[in-house]
């Protein structure tokens, strides 16, 4: 199993992570929770509160309906703490690249790093989708270069904005319009509602704090647990 050993820098700690972060299957079936972590290489605290996440939900193991999957994006970038190598991954999900990928018309041994960490993680995608009949929400985590408040963007459609107004976070529409073959485009065209959220500087304990916090709203507003079941964060 591939793993990636990252720092980060908010906690003066290393960390090792596996593409796939860690999975829940509740007994019964419904919605499906997808998170994603470091698209962006330099941005490591979705990942760390993912790694944090998962740790807490198998200790404190709540009754859960539906599915979890906590997903690391760019392993490549992540080691190398930069926030990608040849090409943004998060600005190649476009339409004609999605299309190569889905009639498998590539050499793998000609694509670039970030295009095999593409390729690996449409391959999980694809067999996530595939797998479940309910309702599949994705979540990607990111930080920003600069100190702000945590935020919400998203494509605006009613089933984003509906969930987008469940978190006492601000929501900004339209960002889509500026960025080109972002991954959750690939998720929208699919026709699964999606969402990121941004949590703060790259390099804050509070971002990594946020994060969890975030995720385990997802996981009470999304119906998967419930809120008594849930640790206390504030």
């Amino acid at each position: 199993m591939r793993k990636a050993h990252f720092y980060s820098k908010a906690l003066d700690k290393h960390f090792e992570v596996e593409r796939i972060i860690g999975e829940f299957h509740g007994d019964e079936e419904g919605p499906v929770l997808v998170f994603f972590g470091g698209i962006h290489g330099n941005e490591c605290s979705g990942v760390v509160a993912l790694i944090e996440v998962m740790e807490e939900i198998k200790r404190l193991k709540p009754k859960i309906k539906g599915s979890i999957y906590a997903i690391t994006g760019n392993m490549n970038s992540l080691e190398k703490k930069q926030r990608f190598e040849t090409e943004d991954l998060n600005r190649i999900w476009t339409k004609d690249r999605v299309r190569k990928l889905e009639k498998g018309t590539y050499q793998e041994d000609e694509l670039n790093p970030d295009e095999k960490e593409q390729l690996e993680l449409f391959r999980i995608g694809k067999k996530i989708f595939e797998k479940h009949a309910h309702q599949v929400y994705c979540i990607d985590l990111h930080t920003t270069s600069g100190p702000t408040m945590p935020f919400i963007t998203l494509n605006d459609t009613l089933i984003n904005r509906d969930f987008a107004t469940k978190f006492p976070v601000p929501v900004i529409i339209g960002i889509e319009e500026f960025l080109v073959g972002p991954l959750l485009s690939w998720v929208m065209e699919i026709g699964y509602p999606s969402l990121a959220f941004e949590a703060g500087e790259h390099y804050s304990a509070d971002s990594i704090k946020y994060h969890k916090a975030f995720v385990w709203l997802s996981l009470i507003h999304g119906g998967l647990i419930d809120e008594s079941e849930a640790p206390a964060f504030g």
